[in-house]
């Protein structure tokens, strides 16, 4: 909601208000649906690029030394490589399931607080919501310490990220894979973070929890 407040657009699919959510299932549901829509806009536009690539920039050094380029008569652009596999890049599985972790535990199972409480807290930063932050932040299992609650939500949203894009057809006829590497994610990506549900607060610089916890797997 944050970027939607900032732009005044909608950025993904209207899977409803988070705070109408009456079960964890319907937060999966709308998750995996944003998920799969974020995907193929970026698979659509990655095939765009390639076409691109493929009719307006070809690289004939590097097709010159890739096996099967020359055989085929194809640049490398153009899919002549033997191999044409692209992958897609996953960032933040730390911080994303933490976040669904936080959710999960404390609004659907605990019912520690509401969920619409922790978003009014997420609004102000936690500032003067200290047993909510400490709920989230401290009394909540996490991704990264052999906790099962938490580690097999990560193995959820791996596994949805996975199947919705191992396979996919790439423009050079090749097939999309799937991959995490975001241990140096956090000092790209800090200047747009924002405070998430697992208790990370919007601060000058990405905080090394996360930065620990988005180790690639």
């Amino acid at each position: 909601m944050d970027l939607i407040k900032e732009s005044g657009k909608q950025l993904g699919l209207k899977t409803g208000e988070a705070k109408d959510f009456k079960s964890y299932d319907e937060l999966w549901d709308a998750f995996q649906k944003q998920l799969k829509y974020i995907i193929d806009i970026k698979i659509r536009g990655n095939n765009v690029i390639e076409k691109l690539y493929a009719e307006n920039m070809p690289a004939p050094c590097l097709s010159v030394v890739t096996n099967d380029c020359i055989s085929n008569a194809k640049d490398y652009n153009a899919g002549g490589a033997r191999y044409n596999t692209n992958y897609i890049q996953g960032v933040g599985i730390g911080t994303v399931t933490d976040c669904i972790t936080a959710v999960k535990y404390n609004v659907f199972d605990k019912k520690n607080f509401t969920m619409e409480e922790l978003l009014e807290a997420m609004d102000h930063n936690f500032e003067g919501y200290d047993a909510i932050f400490r709920m989230v932040h401290d009394k909540t299992p996490k991704y990264g310490n052999d906790d099962d609650y938490a580690d097999s939500i990560m193995q959820d949203v791996f596994n949805l990220y996975h199947d919705l894009i191992t396979g996919r057809p790439t423009m050079r006829g090749g097939k999309y894979g799937c991959r995490y590497a975001s241990y140096n994610m956090p000092r790209i990506l800090w200047r747009s973070n924002r405070t998430t549900a697992n208790g990370r607060r919007l601060t000058s610089l990405y905080q090394k929890v996360s930065h620990r916890r988005n180790q690639p797997m």
